[in-house]
Formats: C-alpha cells, sequence, structure tokens
C-alpha cells in the first residue's frame, strides 16, 4: 500500500524507501535524499540514529545550553521534549536539574506488583497501595530517586527496607500511615546499611501502634546526617529521644508533639542547635519546661505555633528569641501581640478551623524589617491589619487569601502607600470592591499581581489595573467572566514590561475558547510575554508533616 508522504528534502511524494529522521524534526526523507547509501537497506540500520541535517546541527550545542534552555519550560512541554527523540530523553533522564523537576505519582492501585511504565523523575508518591514486590522496576527508578512518599500504603518492613536500600540519593523520606504486614522483629536485621544522604524525615500515624516507634529506632541507626526530623505521633517518647540523640549534632529542625518530659529530654542534649521548630499539639505541658527549652535554643530562626502554645511564652523568652520566620496557625479569635521584633522578615497567619476566626492586631506589635506577610482565612476586624500594614515600610510580599471583609476596614483612609510592596497576591476572597481598589491605590509599585476568584474583578477592574501598573511583569487572573472581552482589554491596555500572563479558568463554568488562545498567543508572543492558561504553580512536595 503506497505511503503519500512527502520527502522534506525534494518535495516528491514518498512511496517506499523511506526514511525518518531521528532528531526533534521527525520527518520524511527518501532514502536517494540522505547522506546514506543508494544501496543500503533500511531495514538493517536504526532510523532512530540517523538526523537529519538541520537535526543534527541544532543538536550540536553542548548539553549544559540545552539543560538551560529545557529549564525554562513547564513540566508538560518537559514532558513532550522527553518524548521527542532519543538524544533529549536521555539529556532530561541524566540531569539532575531537569529531573528534580519532574515527579511521579501512583494512587490507587491496590497490589503494586508489577513493571510499572514511569519516568525516570527525582521524586515519587505511592498512595493507597499495596506493595508486595519492587524487584523488576525499582533499583532502575530508585537509583535516581532523591524523594519518597508512602502514603496509607500496605508494605512489610523487608520490602520497605529493600526499597530504601536501592535509593542511595535519597535525600527525603515521608511514611505517612504505612500499615506494616507480616512484621517481624527479625526483619530488623534487614537494616544493615545507611542512608548518608538523607536530610529529611516524616513519620505519620500508623495503625500499628508499635510500628512507628520500630521506624524510629530504626532510623535512628540509618540516618547520621538528619537535618529535619518530624513525627505527628508522639507514641514512644523514649524511641524519638534516641533519634534526635543520635542525629543531635546535624539536626536542624525538629517538628513534633510536645510533652513536658520530651522538652526536658531535649535541653539535656549539648549538641542540639534549632533553627526551625514546629509544634504540632502540645499534650502534657509545663510553662517552666516551655520557656526553660526555648531558652536553651537561643538559635532558633522558624517557629511554626498555635495560640494556645503561644501563650506558654512569657515577654521576656519570647524577647530572647531572634526570630526570622513565625507562622501561627489560629483556631478562635485571637489578638496578635508580638512585641517588637526587629529580626523578623516572613510573618504567615493561618485560619485551620472550617469558620473564619476574628483576627486583632495589637499596636504594640511592631516589625520594622518584616518583608513577608500572608494571611489565610480570617475576619478582619476594624482597621487593625491596615495600621499593622503601616508600620512595615520593607514590606515586599503581600498575600491574602480566604478573607471575609465587609468594610473598607481603615485602608480608605490610609494616605502612606505601601512602596515596598512588589508582590501582591489575593486568592479566595470575598473583598468589597472599595476596599479592593483601595488595597490596589496604596501599592503603586507591584510587579507582580494575582487576582484569583475575586468576585470583583471583572474587565473596568482589569483595565483600571493595566492603567495603574503600566511597569506590571506578571499578572495572574482566576475568574469567570467573558474571556472574548477580557482578551481584548488586555491586548489594549496592557504596558510594555509585561512578560508572563496567567489566565485561570474553573473546569465547568466556561473556558477560553481556541480563537481567543490564539489571539493573545500571537500578540502576547510578538512582544516577548509567555501565557499560560490553566496552569498550575509547582507544589510544595510532601504533605504538611514534610514542610519546613
Amino acid at each position: 500500500m503506497s505511503r503519500p508522504d512527502s520527502c522534506a528534502t525534494c518535495g516528491r511524494m514518498i512511496f517506499r524507501h523511506v526514511v525518518t529522521c531521528g532528531g526533534p524534526c521527525g520527518l520524511l526523507f527518501h532514502l536517494t535524499c540522505t547522506s546514506l547509501q543508494p544501496e543500503t537497506d533500511p531495514a538493517t540500520f536504526d532510523e532512530l540514529s540517523w538526523l537529519c541535517d538541520g537535526c543534527r546541527l541544532f543538536l550540536a550545542l553542548p548539553p549544559e545550553v540545552w539543560t538551560v534552555i529545557f529549564g525554562q519550560l513547564d513540566v508538560p512541554d518537559l514532558l513532550g521534549v522527553r518524548r521527542t527523540c532519543r538524544t533529549w530523553k536521555q539529556l532530561v533522564d541524566e540531569s539532575p536539574t531537569l529531573r528534580a523537576r519532574l515527579s511521579v505519582r501512583i494512587e490507587d492501585d491496590h497490589r503494586l506488583n508489577y513493571d510499572p511504565v514511569v519516568p525516570a523523575a527525582s521524586r515519587v508518591s505511592i498512595t493507597v497501595s499495596e506493595i508486595e514486590e519492587v524487584d523488576p522496576w525499582w533499583p532502575t527508578f530508585g537509583a535516581k530517586l532523591v524523594s519518597v512518599e508512602l502514603n496509607e500504603c500496605l508494605i512489610s518492613l523487608a520490602t520497605l527496607l529493600e526499597m530504601l536500600r536501592q535509593a542511595p540519593l535519597l535525600k527525603e523520606l515521608a511514611l505517612f500511615g504505612v500499615i506494616r504486614s507480616d512484621y517481624h522483629v527479625r526483619d530488623m536485621a534487614g537494616a544493615n546499611f545507611r542512608l548518608d544522604n538523607l536530610e529529611k524525615l516524616a513519620l505519620g500515624e500508623c495503625d500499628e501502634r508499635k510500628f512507628l516507634p520500630t521506624l524510629v529506632k530504626m532510623f535512628a541507626k540509618m540516618c547520621p546526617r538528619l537535618k529535619y526530623l518530624a513525627v505527628r505521633e508522639n507514641s514512644n517518647r523514649k524511641a524519638l529521644i534516641r533519634l534526635v540523640r543520635a542525629v543531635q549534632s546535624t539536626l536542624q529542625g525538629i517538628k513534633f508533639e510536645v510533652t513536658f518530659k520530651v522538652l526536658e529530654a531535649l535541653m539535656k542534649l549539648e549538641k542540639l542547635q534549632l533553627k526551625h521548630v514546629t509544634i504540632l499539639r502540645v499534650i502534657k505541658f509545663s510553662e517552666e519546661a516551655f520557656s526553660n527549652f526555648f531558652k536553651a535554643q537561643p538559635s532558633i530562626e522558624y517557629l511554626c505555633i498555635g495560640p494556645d502554645a503561644l501563650q506558654l511564652l512569657n515577654a521576656e523568652t519570647f524577647a530572647l528569641l531572634k526570630l526570622v520566620t513565625i507562622k501561627i496557625e489560629l483556631l478562635d479569635n485571637f489578638t496578635l501581640n508580638l512585641g517588637h521584633m526587629p529580626t523578623l522578615k516572613h510573618l504567615e497567619l493561618t485560619a485551620t478551623g472550617f469558620h473564619h476566626p476574628d483576627l486583632i492586631f495589637d499596636d504594640r506589635t511592631q516589625t520594622p524589617n518584616l518583608e513577608d506577610f500572608r494571611l489565610f482565612g480570617a475576619q478582619l476586624v476594624g482597621s487593625s491589619l491596615a495600621n499593622f500594614l503601616t508600620r512595615c515600610p520593607r514590606l515586599q510580599l503581600l498575600r491574602l487569601a480566604y478573607l471575609e471583609a465587609s468594610s473598607s476596614h481603615g485602608f480608605g483612609s490610609l494616605a502612606q502607600p505601601f512602596n515596598a510592596v512588589q508582590t501582591l497576591k489575593i486568592d479566595e476572597c470575598d473583598l468589597p470592591r472599595p476596599l479592593l481598589l483601595n488595597l490596589l491605590r496604596l501599592c503603586p509599585n507591584v510587579r507582580h499581581l494575582e487576582l484569583l476568584a475575586v468576585p470583583e474583578v471583572d474587565h473596568a477592574v482589569v483595565r483600571g489595573i493595566l492603567k495603574r501598573f503600566p511597569a506590571l511583569r506578571r499578572l495572574a487572573l482566576f475568574t469567570v467572566h467573558d474571556y472574548a472581552s477580557l482578551a481584548r482589554c488586555l491586548i489594549k491596555y496592557h504596558g510594555p514590561d509585561l512578560r508572563q500572563l496567567d489566565l485561570k479558568y474553573r473546569r465547568g463554568f466556561g473556558s477560553i475558547d481556541a480563537a481567543t488562545r490564539a489571539k493573545l498567543l500571537e500578540h502576547f508572543g510578538a512582544s516577548g510575554c509567555r501565557v499560560r492558561f490553566y496552569w498550575r504553580d509547582e507544589e510544595v512536595y510532601g504533605q504538611d508533616l514534610m514542610k519546613f
């Protein structure tokens, strides 16, 4: 049967003796139009190994150059590059920089005992699976992994140890809700190797209460250079302390549930110098032990704490800490009083309950060097937030998400703008239009603006934004309005410095038609602006327990 394809060199139809370029172009050629000898039988050579003159020149660039170029691509585009040709696949698979951006997720695979087709990646997450056997596929795949997460998996201790043994480059390991299968103490004999590169270890609840202490004891011998440790369940205090004692000279961060006995044991470790501390829950506490622990760790720079634990710190102890980052999780109405904190640069307040607690900023909170402020899920009360922001002259990033407000809350009467703010992000906030417009007015030097799922954002607001911020470099919008009209507004009023435009839409509430997409890509592509539709920013890998 004839093949009505045309030759890329002469343009004539190809009916036989076809040669396909193995490079990125993938074009077809007559055998006589290639550099191959005419008498060569096409069946005797590998077509993927032959390159046309254009691809040969194209691929002559050093791998370092291609690594830089591919590093600018989104993950879907990077995977597309990997599927283009053998040369680029090998380049992506062997580059630690590019491979670090790829992760594999295996979900709801009830029995993982086969050889799955997985690309080379640096991270893998396996969820709700029964892992019976890993020999057929894990050795090659695991050899390049730097992060592994097992979540609600049924796995024997012997199989888990074999997986870890064949991942020598592993830097992050998270085990959440791992259920032991056929566990026996003799399986511990398999822990006769070390994970010298492991820096982060997160252990969550296990259905078998004795299994988590077993893991803690095991990792105390296997992880000599551990830097960050997170243990959610405090089922065995002695095992936790043993692990911390074993790695006290390298440990920098800990995330744990507090009891006064654990605090007293940690204070006795002379080599322990923590920089990151996250208190998941206060179970049994003593105010004296709580304060003494923080006095014994003056090197702490990052503190994640709840209001109940925060109240256990007296003003004297709190003043001794040279904190750079504070994250406070709110459950109920709260008045923030941090006092004078000249070293603080990052502050995050997050409501963790199902309602929006009232939040008031005490006037005694002074953070003159604050650069990054994030507020999630609170109910604004009065003008305390506006007054607080005026006391942050160096604030560069302001993010507000899941907020409820009913008035201008003092922003309308402010005359002093937030001149240092360059990044403004407003997500899922039900804000009155006057409050939204006043926030934009007070940030005249914004270069990066995100307005995601804000009901008051329409074409008029977008037009005003583009006129007010001609030097805007990135704009991200998530709306359900008419995208054709929005595209015309963006094309007409955007500034010359815009370099990235992100338009996100909610599936089921309208979409951007092909003609509008083509018009936006053509216009902004000519001006050097990158356009993304329904994008997804890179997420921090792992669950909250892994984050430090």
